[in-house]
């Protein structure tokens, strides 16, 4: 069950999460530089993509991301040089990331979506309850080639028509991401 949304960007200020409020801001400051002073403290909160040949490959995960912390740092750090379709989430994961990537990477833009699935917390585990924010902003890799950022963060509330906050409760308690920004 996948049920990802646009968001309106204001979310991020109403109430959202610290984090992707300070996600956002650096990414505007370092004028989406991966290599700026002004984002480096948020680079341990975020997973950047570089487009290829085999689709999305991960190039970084950040320690502290929200991936990070649901899959835990062995997966993580293991997905870095993989494509997406080889991610634990598998070729699912690819399909629902494919069009926001491909969006964000013509628009040179940012998007916020909201996520409300079902994914397991391991590899051949059962299903578990799963709604974060996910912000995907344009980037530049020092050669000034392209880089998707991806910032996600457990979601507080939920903003998708026919899905109420009763499933906030049913999602793991330590499934989010600790930020002291």
């Amino acid at each position: 069950m996948f049920s990802p949304t646009t968001a309106a960007l204001s979310l991020i200020w109403d109430g959202g999460s610290a984090m992707l409020q300070a996600v956002l801001q650096a990414w505007s400051l370092s004028r989406g530089e991966l290599e700026s002073e002004a984002f480096r403290a948020m680079r341990p909160y975020v997973l950047v993509y570089r487009d290829s040949p085999n689709g999305w490959i991960c190039t970084e995960v950040g320690e502290k991301s929200f991936y990070t912390q649901w899959w835990g740092w062995t997966n993580a750090r293991s997905s870095i040089g993989r494509p997406i379709k080889l991610f634990p989430g598998g070729p699912e994961f690819e399909n629902m990331l494919n069009y926001p990537f491909r969006e964000v990477e013509a628009t040179c833009g940012v998007r916020l979506d909201e996520v409300v699935t079902e994914i397991p917390r391991e590899e051949g585990g059962a299903p578990v309850p799963l709604a974060y924010k996910r912000l995907l902003m344009a980037g530049r890799y020092p050669d000034k080639s392209f880089a998707l950022i991806a910032a996600v963060d457990r979601s507080t509330s939920v903003n998708i028509v026919g899905v109420d906050d009763s499933f906030l409760r049913e999602m793991p308690l330590d499934a989010k991401v600790t930020f002291a920004g």
